[in-house]
Parts: C-alpha cells; structure tokens; sequence
C-alpha cells in the first residue's frame, strides 16, 4: 500500500520531469509558467492513477482521502500557475496542515504536537520561498490559503 503511494506521488511524477527535462525546451528550474503547468498536470495525473491503484486495496481511508485532497489541490493551481507564480511549495504544506487539522475534527483527536511542528514547518518553507526570491508575500499565502482550505474541507466532508 506505502508503494502504491511511493510509487505514484514520488517515483513515477519525477522519472516524467526527468524524461522531459532531457527536452532542452524544458526548464528543471521551472521559471516558465508553461514548465510549472506542465508538471502540476503530470503529478495530478500520477497522483490520480495512485488514488485509483489503492481504491483497490483495503486502507484506511484517510489515506484515499489525503490522495484525493492533494489532486483537487495540484488542479486548482494549474489555472492560477497559467498566469500567476503561485507557491506551490506553501500549497502542499498547506493542505498537510488543513488536512491534518480536519482529520483531527473528525476523529475528535488534539494532535497539537504535530499542528505545531507542521505550522512552523509551513513557516520555514514559505519564509525560504521569501528568502530565495522565488515569490512575493501574497504567491506564499494564496498557496498556503488554497492548499488548506482544499484539504481541510476534502477531508470534513468526504
């Protein structure tokens, strides 16, 4: 099951940026908008061949849930990526802390331990975003707001 969600959320996106990064018209760095849309759409579609791969398999369901979560979050930023250099960076720590907090409404648990680390992860990822000159202030905190409320509301109410 891990290799299931090993294999379609790391593995199988980067051997596809490795194989289009031999094409000299793509840019590893991704500073065209045209790189970035074309990565989003290659990881929304493996992340989508995993969450198909482990309705198959008895889970736990958080784990579909999670998968489910981080696509709908990768397919509202291709539209935004196409005119805009939204941190995607700060989305996806975004929806880990929207999701986690969700998880921990619906199971009524109070993992402030782990929100406090995720939180101060969120901020070190986005304020090295800041630092590296990568974004601007409101690129961080509309992929940070976007990645939360997707997944916090994904994982509430499905």
């Amino acid at each position: 099951m891990l290799l299931v969600v090993f294999l379609s959320t790391c593995i199988l996106p980067a051997i596809s940026i490795l194989i289009l990064s031999i094409n000299p018209k793509f840019d590893l760095n991704m500073e065209k908008n045209t790189d970035r849309v074309l990565s989003l759409l290659i990881s929304s579609i493996s992340y989508y061949l995993g969450y198909l791969l482990l309705k198959r398999v008895p889970v736990f369901p958080a784990y579909n849930v999670f998968l489910l979560g981080a696509i709908l979050i990768q397919i509202a930023l291709l539209p935004i990526s196409m005119r805009w250099r939204i941190s995607i960076h700060a989305a996806a720590i975004g929806g880990l802390v929207g999701g986690i907090l969700g998880l921990s409404f619906r199971l009524q648990e109070n993992p402030v331990q782990l929100l406090s680390l995720l939180i101060l992860t969120a901020g070190l990822i986005g304020t090295s975003r800041l630092v590296l000159e990568k974004h601007t202030q409101s690129q961080v905190y509309t992929g940070l707001s976007i990645g939360f409320i997707i997944l916090l509301a994904v994982v509430i109410f499905i």
